[in-house]
C-alpha cells in the first residue's frame, strides 16, 4: 500500500518537483545557518554575506512554492498569468540581491585578515557544494525546454546556488590552508569571486530576457 503511494506520487511530475524543490530548500537552510554560524564564530565576512544572501535566494524560492501551491487546482490559463507575474517578481528581486554579492567582496579586500577554518568546515562545504552541482546539472538537462516559469526559475536558482557553493568551497580551501597571508593567492580569490558573481548575475538577467522575448513572440 505504502509502496503504491510512494510510486503514485513519484510518477506525477510536479509532485515529483514539489517533493525535489522541497528536499533542496530545506537542505540550503541548513547551509545558509551553518555559514551564518562560521561567519559569527570566525568573524568571516564571507561567510556572514553568504549566509544573508542565502535566506534572501530561499526568500524568493519559498514565493515561487507557495504560488505553486496556491494555483494547484487553477485553470492552466490562470496558471500562466501567475506564473508570469510570480516569474517577473523574482527576476527582479534576484537581479537586486545578486548585486549585493559585490558587498562581501569590496569588504574583504577592504579587511584584509587572516582567517582560519578547519577541515570539519571544508569537508561540509565541499559535500554541499558536490550536491548542489549535481542536483542543478540534473533538473537543468531535464527541465531544460520545460515551458513552466516555476520551473525554470527554480532551475536558475539551482545554477546560482551552485555558484556561489564554488565560490565558498574556494575561499574556505584557501582559509584552511593557510593561504588568506599569500597575496596572490588573495588577488586569486578575489577576481574569481568577482567572475562568478558576474555570472551569476549574467544568469537572472538572461533568464527574464528570454521570458520577456517569449512573450513578444506570442
Amino acid at each position: 500500500m505504502l509502496k503504491s503511494r510512494i510510486k503514485e506520487l513519484w510518477s506525477n511530475k510536479e509532485r515529483r518537483w514539489e517533493i525535489t524543490v522541497t528536499i533542496s530548500f530545506l537542505i540550503s537552510i541548513v547551509f545558509a545557518l551553518y555559514n551564518g554560524f562560521l561567519g559569527i564564530y570566525n568573524h568571516s565576512i564571507w561567510n556572514g554575506s553568504i549566509c544573508v544572501y542565502y535566506l534572501l535566494l530561499l526568500f524568493i524560492k519559498a514565493l515561487i512554492l507557495i504560488d505553486e501551491k496556491k494555483i494547484k487546482n487553477k485553470d492552466e490559463n490562470i496558471k500562466r498569468i501567475k506564473r508570469k507575474k510570480t516569474f517577473y517578481i523574482s527576476s527582479i528581486l534576484m537581479f537586486l540581491i545578486n548585486l549585493s554579492l559585490f558587498v562581501p567582496i569590496t569588504l574583504m579586500i577592504v579587511n584584509q585578515k587572516s582567517i582560519e577554518l578547519d577541515i570539519i568546515a571544508g569537508i561540509t562545504i565541499a559535500t554541499y557544494t558536490t550536491y548542489k552541482v549535481v542536483i542543478s546539472i540534473i533538473q537543468y538537462t531535464k527541465n531544460r525546454k520545460n515551458e513552466n516559469l516555476a520551473f525554470r526559475q527554480i532551475r536558475t536558482i539551482n545554477l546560482i546556488d551552485a555558484i556561489l557553493s564554488i565560490l565558498t568551497l574556494q575561499n574556505t580551501l584557501i582559509s584552511i590552508n593557510g593561504a588568506n597571508d599569500n597575496r596572490i593567492m588573495f588577488i586569486s580569490s578575489v577576481i574569481s569571486s568577482f567572475e562568478g558573481i558576474v555570472i551569476i548575475i549574467a544568469l537572472s538577467v538572461i533568464s527574464l530576457i528570454r521570458c520577456v522575448k517569449e512573450n513578444k513572440q506570442k
